[in-house]
């Protein structure tokens, strides 16, 4: 699946390339490598709190840069 959003990123189709990696990260959702690119890929496609919850799937919240102690 990961190559097959590279095919349709580069198509142009770039809500279909994030609907394909959303389906390879629900097959393995310890993958940080695919629940970033499919964040990434979420951003581009302009689905910020969609990207946003993907994210806080793999960061904590002592993590955050803006967070002040």
């Amino acid at each position: 699946m990961h190559e097959l959003h590279c095919v349709l990123q580069h198509a142009g189709d770039i809500n279909e390339a994030v609907h394909w990696l959303d389906e390879a990260q629900s097959l393995d959702m310890a993958d940080r490598y695919i629940n970033s690119k499919c964040a990434k890929y979420m951003l581009r496609a302009g689905r910020i709190a969609d990207a946003e919850l993907m994210c806080s799937k793999f960061t904590r919240v002592s993590q955050l840069c803006c967070q002040r102690a």
